[in-house]
This record gives C-alpha cells, sequence and structure tokens, in this order.
C-alpha cells in the first residue's frame, strides 16, 4: 500500500511539474505586514467556468460565515477580511491567483477550489510558499496523498468514499448479493482515480467487474458505452462524473436502454444536487452532508436551521459545498483562537501567524461543527463520515450508516417499465 501510494505521489509530482508548479522553488523572503489588526484568508474558486456553479455557492457560503464572525467579533477581535479569486475552472489560473496571494498579499490562509485540478495546482503552491490550505468539499484522492504538510481536506477522499459505499453492499441481505458490477466514468483526474478505487473495491469483495467504459467530458452521447454496459447483465452500476449534464444523461438514456441493475451508484459532485433527483429516482449517492444529519455547530446550530439560512440570503439551496467552506472559515477561526489562548500572536508577522495557524490545524480537534468531528490526520485528511443517500421521490434520504438511517433502502430498484 505504501509503494502504490508513493507512485501515486510520484505521478502527481510529475502532473504538477508539467502543469507549471514548480515544488522545489525558493521560498520568498518578502515579509509582507498586515495593517492592523485585520486576518485576511482568500478564496480560490470558480465564479466562471465549467465548475461556477459550484464555486457560487462556496464565496456565498464565505460571505455568510465572514459576517457572522465580524459581527461576533471577528477572530480575537480582529477583523476578517476575505479576499475572492476567480480562477474560472482553470488549474493554471488557480496557481498564478494562489500564488499572487501568497506572495503579494498579506493572507493567512487560502480556502478553495471548486474542482480536483485546481485544487492540485493550488495545493502545489501554497506547500511551496508555506500557507495553510483548506480544502472544503474536493474529494479526489492526489490532494492529500502526496503527502503535503499545508494542506488540510474538510471532506472524505475519494477513497473513503467508495470504501463506505462497498461497506454498505457487504452488508446487504443474501438476496440482493450484487456478483457483478460494471462502472462508468468520465476522462478526467478525478473520475479515473474513483475508478481505481472502484476496481480496487470490486476485486476486495469478490465482485466480478464486468465492464469499465470511459466516456468525454461532456459527451452527450453514451448509448454505446451504456449498450456494452447492459451485455454485461450488471448486478450494480456505478455512475461517476463531473458534470450535472453528464450525469443526467446518463440516466436518462439508461432509461432509454431499459438498463435495469439491482442497484445504481454514484459518487457525491453532480448527482446530490436537485436537478439530478429529477430523473435519479432510486440511485444510491456516496454522499458527505444533507440536512437531515444530526450534526450541530457550538452555536447549537444545525443542517435544517443553516440550510434555511442560505436560502433565505441567496434563494438558491444549500449543498455540501456551502456547508463544507462555511464550516472552514469557522475551523480556521477555531485554530486561530485557540493558539492565541495559548501564546502571543503577532497579527501583523504574517509568516508567523501562517506558521501558528498550520501548526493549530494539525493539533485541532472539533466535536461540533455543522460538517461533523473535524480533525485532520498526518497527511491533513480529516476523518469526516460518509453519508449513503437514497434518491426517494426526488428527496435523499440516508440509508447509510445506522448511526444515521432515516429508512431502509429501496432495494432492488425497480425496472423502468415499473416505476
Amino acid at each position: 500500500m505504501k509503494k502504490i501510494r508513493w507512485l501515486i505521489g510520484l505521478i502527481e509530482c510529475l502532473f504538477l511539474v508539467a502543469c507549471g508548479g514548480n515544488l522545489l522553488a525558493p521560498l520568498p523572503t518578502k515579509e509582507i505586514q498586515v495593517a492592523g489588526c485585520i486576518v485576511p484568508v482568500g478564496l480560490v474558486t470558480s465564479l466562471t467556468g465549467g465548475a461556477a456553479g459550484n464555486g457560487i455557492e462556496q464565496s456565498r457560503a464565505l460571505e455568510m460565515a465572514t459576517d457572522e464572525i465580524n459581527a461576533a467579533g471577528g477572530i480575537s477581535n480582529c477583523k476578517l477580511q476575505l479576499i475572492v479569486k476567480d480562477d474560472a475552472t482553470d488549474p493554471a489560473t488557480a496557481r498564478a491567483l494562489a500564488k499572487t496571494l501568497g506572495e503579494q498579499s498579506s493572507v493567512v490562509a487560502i480556502i478553495g477550489t471548486a474542482s480536483t485540478g485546481t485544487a492540485l495546482t493550488v495545493a502545489a503552491v501554497t506547500e511551496n510558499l508555506r500557507i495553510p490550505f483548506l480544502v472544503p468539499s474536493v474529494s479526489g484522492e492526489l490532494v492529500t496523498a502526496i503527502g503535503y504538510r499545508w494542506v488540510f481536506r474538510l471532506a472524505a477522499s475519494e477513497s473513503m468514499l467508495v470504501g463506505a459505499m462497498f461497506d454498505f453492499i457487504r452488508n446487504l441481505p443474501p438476496a440482493l448479493n450484487p456478483r457483478s458490477l460494471a462502472m462508468l466514468y468520465s476522462n478526467t483526474v478525478s473520475n479515473r482515480s474513483t475508478f481505481v478505487a472502484v476496481e480496487r473495491e470490486t476485486r476486495e469483495a469478490g465482485i466480478s467487474f464486468v465492464a469499465a467504459e470511459l466516456y468525454g467530458f461532456r459527451a452527450k452521447d453514451y448509448r454505446s458505452q451504456l449498450t456494452r454496459v447492459k451485455q454485461g447483465h450488471p448486478d450494480i452500476i456505478f455512475f461517476e462524473s463531473s458534470d450535472l449534464d453528464d450525469a443526467i444523461g446518463l440516466m436518462q438514456q439508461s432509461q432509454e436502454l431499459d438498463l435495469n441493475p439491482k442497484i445504481y451508484l454514484a459518487i457525491t459532485g453532480p448527482f446530490i444536487t436537485s436537478a439530478y433527483a429529477k430523473v435519479g429516482e432510486y440511485v444510491i449517492v456516496g454522499s458527505q452532508w444533507t440536512t437531515d444529519v444530526p450534526w450541530r455547530d457550538d452555536k447549537s446550530q444545525n443542517s435544517k436551521t443553516f440550510g434555511n439560512k442560505f436560502s433565505e440570503r441567496f434563494s438558491s439551496a444549500a449543498g455540501i459545498r456551502a456547508v463544507s467552506t462555511y464550516t472552514a472559515l469557522y475551523v480556521i477561526k477555531a485554530a486561530l483562537e485557540q493558539a492565541a489562548a495559548k501564546r502571543t500572536v503577532v497579527w501583523s508577522d504574517v509568516t508567523q501567524v501562517r506558521n501558528t495557524l498550520r501548526t493549530a490545524l494539525s493539533e485541532i480537534r472539533l466535536e461540533n461543527t455543522l460538517f461533523g468531528p473535524i480533525a485532520f490526520d498526518e497527511s491533513g485528511q480529516n476523518a469526516h463520515p460518509v453519508l449513503l443517500t437514497q434518491i426517494i421521490g426526488q428527496d435523499f434520504v440516508i440509508v447509510y450508516p445506522e448511526k444515521f438511517k432515516a429508512r431502509a433502502p429501496l432495494l432492488p430498484a425497480p425496472a423502468w417499465q415499473n416505476r
């Protein structure tokens, strides 16, 4: 396993260098001073481009959290300042923005991004410049698999999500006992790494992998891949996509071809949206948050309260990216205030504040947040609980694990002609 992780890290390092990431560049020598008692935090996300929907949700969540924190006295009585940058869902742009924030501004941390590709390039920069980088919702395995010391991810990784889904499969009643699986996934870095995790878990579960079909990003037509999948008669069909149109198209064309496995599975991303729920009845989605999960923050605010507050302010539903990004800013606040209670923090010394924050994040243990307990391991990965939700009546209902389950799953999925 260590050898595999090392190889993944090596491949990713090569990928980052190809994208312009210089892991061996010298640290900046210019000391940036903060004027007054201000704590600036940067957000690099996609306000335009393919992941704009995700990024806008993140920026809104940080806007709301910033207003709340400042209204309550800021961070250790210092005003929180939010600096938002649009990476246009472009890794090179994200890298340049992170570099500019790190070298030419006084940000004590960067939060982001809205996609795996942009997160990877920003992570290389923040590691090089020694700036804490909090990743709220991107689940791409490589973000925390390389061994960075300045990256902290709140969301579960792809392998954690896939592992939870196969734990669920292993605990199904004998009558369902799936023996074969097919997967359709798009040609992106994140989706390919999910395929690796699914292939490994399938093999270890003793399930036959009857088809693995790759399709182009936003391909629109998946009939040839779905036809080959149908020929394998899989008990499980596993969808992976980074694009909502792809996710919807896969389901609509599955209906068109009368594709009827016992179980449809998918992982978060576009599959956890209300738009997908309109076509994805009975699909079981690996998720990380719902408005029904019984998590509360230290102000006793629960998921439903947060969701209502967010939708009232922005006239849009809160999803995982909203709650995880909102929580990320409160994690920074808690970490800095815990550190300030133990030692003197010179807020004008940006290097000291960044170092203090990194140490505090590596030690933090928060039991009560809207995104569940927060504690980062040596790789910067939070042990975030994975939730499996089934789309029932266009609602996402928690069906696993037992601790959070709202009801038993409806399985096997009814054939299309019986719906």
